[in-house]
């Protein structure tokens, strides 16, 4: 593995489990901050960025971070919920130039809460997995969920769109949800997805390196994406794969590169950021809504976000969680409440957690597909020290 650019060093044990876990899970690069006391006390980078080049990964190194975007979006979301331009609790309807309705119970609203909360009832059908392709997406967000959810939409699916329960009825994860919660951010704003996340929750956050689209960017800060094929994979076929990568005859342990890729709906997934810089959103859960003298959020609206929002879980699943808004509780990660949210998707893994108690936190992302309890490990382990 590549060396590691440091802010205050921890100690070796924690390196050497960090890169004991990579080994195993042939993660190819993993960038790592660590925050005590609501501070950012280390960041580093393990291994590489892009394997093929040999550059490092580095905690400044960027990286599509998956369903973590979700807590970005959230702050945006409840930034104009202080200014009062929707309830939690309202119509999404009144604040779109489309209707939006599950069509088995057309009078039961669907509300900004639900979205937060994954009880909408909207579902990530068919075309929301097509929609994921090389390089920006060229169809503008409002548009893709107008043909998604709208009735005479040319991506309308009410089986596979929807799912068959009320909304508010049942929690059931969706992308497409928040999708369209950024569509709601454009439209009270007026300003593209985009362009509010620089200036309005990047910006005053610190996080000047941070990005959705790909368009301007220098390639080479952000990390190649990778997915570890075995001789039982199918190379040819594999989804967003890099077609300048020649494959090698034997396919048994090779890493595949994916090209830098997006999809229909950027607000579930879409943040392009730092281990450095998503500290930095971290701290701002974690300080009651501020950094460096700078406010993003009320503290009473942190208040909000983290509480149980006793959403309904359905019968069958085992140890539901403690939901709020976006953020989760999450389970065997130490001692006391620690908030969090995962993120996964081709080649790309992602953790933030904190624990407000002592504000103690961590953000792990790895250049690597199903790197989930490779960062629970990690994460159980920096909450402990």
């Amino acid at each position: 593995m590549a060396g590691a650019e440091d802010l205050g060093a921890p100690g070796d044990d924690l390196d050497a489990f960090v890169r004991a876990r990579m080994e195993s899970a042939h993660v190819p690069g993993l960038s790592l901050a660590i925050i005590r006391d609501g501070q950012l006390l280390h960041a580093t980078g393990f291994g590489f960025a892009d394997l093929a080049q040999q550059r490092a990964m580095r905690a400044e190194t960027l990286i599509n971070v998956g369903s973590v975007t979700k807590t970005a979006t959230c702050i945006a979301v409840m930034q104009l919920w202080e200014r009062r331009k929707f309830p939690l609790d309202g119509d999404v309807n009144a604040y779109l130039p489309f209707p939006v309705r599950n069509a088995t119970y057309p009078d039961a609203p669907v509300t900004f809460r639900q979205l937060l909360t994954h009880t909408s009832s909207i579902a990530d059908g068919p075309a929301y997995e097509k929609s994921y392709a090389c390089g920006d997406s060229h169809v503008p967000l409002g548009q893709w969920l107008r043909d998604y959810l709208t009735v005479d939409g040319t991506l309308y699916d009410p089986q596979h769109n929807f799912h068959p329960w009320k909304p508010g009825m049942q929690f059931e994860y969706s992308n497409v949800a928040y999708g369209l919660l950024g569509h709601l951010v454009e439209t009270l704003s007026g300003m593209s997805y985009s362009d509010y996340m620089l200036n309005r929750v990047f910006a005053p956050l610190g996080m000047s390196h941070s990005r959705i689209l790909l368009a301007g960017m220098d390639p080479q800060s952000h990390a190649t994406p990778y997915t570890f094929a075995t001789n039982d994979g199918d190379v040819a076929t594999m989804q967003l794969r890099d077609r300048a990568w020649i494959p090698p005859e034997r396919l048994d342990g090779v890493q595949v590169p994916h090209c830098l890729y997006s999809w229909a709906t950027p607000p579930d997934g879409l943040a392009r950021t730092s281990a450095v810089e998503l500290s930095r959103m971290l701290r701002v859960f974690m300080n009651r809504g501020e950094i460096d003298g700078q406010r993003v959020l009320q503290s009473r609206t942190i208040t909000q976000i983290l509480s149980d929002q006793h959403v309904p879980f359905a019968a069958a699943q085992k140890n539901p969680h403690v939901q709020g808004l976006t953020w989760r509780q999450y389970k065997g990660l130490g001692l006391g409440a620690v908030w969090g949210h995962t993120g996964g998707d081709p080649g790309i893994s992602a953790l933030a957690v904190f624990r407000p108690r002592d504000r103690r936190g961590a953000v792990i992302l790895m250049n690597i597909d199903g790197g989930a309890i490779t960062a629970a490990e990690i994460a159980r382990r920096v909450l402990a020290q």
